[in-house]
Order: structure tokens, then C-alpha cells, then sequence
């Protein structure tokens, strides 16, 4: 998380909800990716949405920013969602700052509307509705990780998307099937979408991202290395940590052509087994947030000889997601395997880092996070 000074603040009544910057921040393409111009060419369609469908893992965030980023003219927006915008009363705030970033005078009087009516309902859709027609350009909003939020909120959306956006366009990211009523939106080819077969690595485009983060193996050995991880993103990635690091390349691929365990399970064990126990210690105690940032791995963390800048020259994982390269990310199903293992080792530890979280966030002026930490050391009250 950013400081106070870099967030937006959207008045919308008593409780104004407050955003960090980074919320709305495109994430730079990695520093080692496979342009995948097929799949960006879809994405570019004319279509009024579109939706990319895939687990954690399966590059959708890569893949976005990278067709984001790959048109200076286009006004594309973004929009992370996480757990908090399961509320329609923050999650709606958020969805017009975002378009806001694009076009700053979007939605005018949306403030107004949800204090007369402290709620979200059908007034207020009509007026978004009537605002993005009112658009002078196109606008493509990429709204990142929409399984987080609640049927209130789809309840919405799917009204939206059933009407004409006019330069409005939405492009989704999510991990499970959205409730938008995507029958009625494919009859009326409405939408474009991208599933997990789509976003798989062809062999060619594998072994470019292999070349690229650095792994060089027998052609007999790419092929294990492919069939194991079936073109899965995350996997290839990696795969490419576990050979980079090993003095033995044949028998680490030997060894992930016998091993009966779930393939990501596999290799992050052997990932994570591989490094220093300072370097363990600092992803175990880090994983506890979202975004991480200097101050907040220093509270963590303290008195750790690890820093952010080992993590990343280690290519653990870890992106920037801000344009000053001050805030950080984990990949999402990396900072889900690091959440299992330090709950499973170490449970009491984890109350403790919710603990410390909470405290920084609550001196950093935001409440909103500080809140969901104690909840999660179990300070209920």
C-alpha cells in the first residue's frame, strides 16, 4: 500500500471510501514476456466486453497489461478489485474513479446520487449508463480479479452490460465464471472470450519465455518440461527457477517427469526449498498482504539482511506495480501457496504478522486495511 498522499479519495458521503493509487494503476508488462499478439488482436476486437476466464497462474494480468500497454493512443483504464469491493457501496466508488483516470469529468453527479439514496440501485446504474454514452472517446476499463466481488455487485454489472455502453468498454479478468448473464451476451455477440486452452503457452511461445528468463535445456528435456506444466504460465515460470538453479539440469527434469504431485505444488516446493533461510523467512512473513512496499515489509520483517530488490533480482515472483517501482506484488497463486505454508508451520506467527500489519496500516491513515488485518489476528472486537 501507498501512503495517505497517494490515494484517492472519492467523496460519496460520511464514510468516504479511500483508494491507493496503485488500485488504479496499469502493472507494467514483465521485463521477460513473450508477446503473444494473437491474443491481444482479440482483445482488441470491437466487441463491448470482454472476458478472460482463467485460474490463478494462467498469465491473465501479464496478458492485460501487456494488450494495455501495447497502444500508447488507446484510454485504457484500470481496476483492481480485491476482497473490500465486495461492497457495492466501495466497489461502484471505485469503478467511476477508474473511468475517472481516463476521462476526469465521468459521472459528475455520482457522488450526489448515492448520498440521497445511500445505495446503488437502478437510478444510479442508468445515470453511469448514460454518462458512458455521453463519452467523447473510447474508454476500455480492465477490471482485474472480478471473483472477489458479491451477487449485489454481478447484480449490477449484469444490468450494465445488457445495455448499450456507448464508448464505454469493459475488458474482465477473473478466476470464475462471472453471474452476467453470458448467454444472452453470446447470442447477441456481445463478448469475446479468452478461456485457460487460450491462454496456455504453445510449445514455440514456451520456449521463447524459457530463452528469455534465462533456462537453457536439451530439446529431449523441453519437451518433459512442456507436457508437465501443459503450457501453464506459472508453471513454465516456474520450472525456469528450478532448472536456472540447478548444477544438474537432466536429472532436475527427470525428477519432474516422475514426481505424482500436482505440478505447481512440485515445483514451488523446490522453488521455495532452494533458497536462504533469511530469503524464506522474509516471503513467509510478506505473503500476509496484498502489496507490499519498504515500510511494510520493514514492520514484517524487521531486522531481515533480505530486501525487496533480492527478492526481485531473484525473480521470485515479484512485480512492481507502480509507475515510481515502490509498491510490489507477488504473483497471486505464489502468494497463495506462501499463505498455506506459513499457515500450516506456523499459525501463531501468522496472528502475529496480521498483527504488525494492522498497527502499519492504522498509522498510515488506512482504516479500511487496518481493520481486515485485526479481523485476521482475530481481533474481532
Amino acid at each position: 500500500m501507498g501512503t495517505a498522499t497517494s490515494r484517492q479519495h472519492l467523496p460519496v458521503g460520511p464514510e468516504s471510501p479511500i483508494f491507493a493509487a496503485s488500485k488504479f494503476l496499469t502493472p507494467p508488462s514483465p521485463a521477460r514476456h513473450v508477446r503473444r499478439h494473437a491474443l491481444t488482436r482479440r482483445i482488441d476486437s470491437n466487441a463491448p466486453i470482454v472476458l478472460m476466464v482463467a485460474p490463478p497462474g494462467a498469465g491473465k494480468t501479464a496478458l492485460l497489461a501487456d494488450w494495455a500497454g501495447s497502444n500508447p493512443g488507446r484510454l485504457t483504464a484500470w481496476l483492481h478489485v480485491d476482497d473490500s469491493d465486495r461492497d457495492p457501496a466501495r466497489f461502484w466508488p471505485a469503478f467511476v474513479a477508474a473511468v475517472r483516470t481516463c476521462s476526469p469529468a465521468f459521472a459528475p453527479q455520482f457522488p450526489d446520487l448515492l448520498r440521497l439514496n445511500a445505495d446503488v440501485d437502478r437510478d444510479v446504474l442508468e445515470y453511469l449508463l448514460e454518462c458512458a454514452g455521453a463519452l467523447d472517446v473510447p474508454v476500455s476499463l480492465v477490471v482485474d480479479d472480478l471473483q472477489h466481488v458479491s451477487a449485489p455487485v454481478y447484480d449490477g454489472l449484469r444490468f450494465l452490460v445488457s445495455r448499450d455502453m456507448g464508448n464505454l468498454g469493459l475488458v474482465i479478468g477473473t478466476r470464475t465464471e462471472p453471474q452476467i448473464d453470458l448467454q444472452r451476451l453470446r447470442l447477441d455477440a456481445r463478448v469475446i472470450e479468452l478461456r485457460e486452452s487460450d491462454l496456455r503457452f504453445s510449445r514455440r511461445d514456451a520456449a521463447r519465455l524459457l530463452e528469455g528468463l534465462g533456462v537453457s535445456i536439451p530439446d529431449d528435456c523441453f519437451d518433459t518440461v512442456y507436457d508437465r506444466t501443459e503450457g501453464w504460465a506459472a508453471g513454465l515460470q516456474l520450472a525456469a527457477l528450478v532448472l536456472r538453479e540447478s548444477d544438474d539440469v537432466r536429472g532436475a527434469v527427470d525428477r519432474l517427469r516422475g514426481t505424482n504431485q500436482v505440478i505447481a505444488q512440485y515445483l514451488a516446493a523446490e522453488v521455495f526449498s532452494a533458497q536462504s533461510p533469511d530469503m524464506q523467512r522474509f516471503l513467509l512473513d510478506t505473503c500476509v498482504v496484498d502489496e507490499i512496499t519498504v515500510g511494510i515489509a520493514q514492520a514484517l520483517c524487521p531486522d531481515s539482511p533480505v530486501n525487496l530488490l533480492d527478492v526481485e533480482n531473484a525473480q521470485l515472483f515479484l512485480r512492481r506495480i507502480d509507475v515510481d517501482g515502490k509498491t510490489f506484488r507477488f504473483h497471486n497463486f505464489v502468494t497463495d501457496l506462501l499463505r498455506f505454508h506459513l499457515r500450516a508451520i506456523d499459525a501463531p506467527h501468522e496472528t502475529v504478522l496480521h498483527e504488525r500489519a494492522a498497527r502499519w496500516y492504522e498509522h498510515h491513515a488506512d482504516p479500511v486495511a487496518a481493520f481486515r488485518h485485526y479481523w485476521k489476528a482475530g481481533r474481532h472486537d
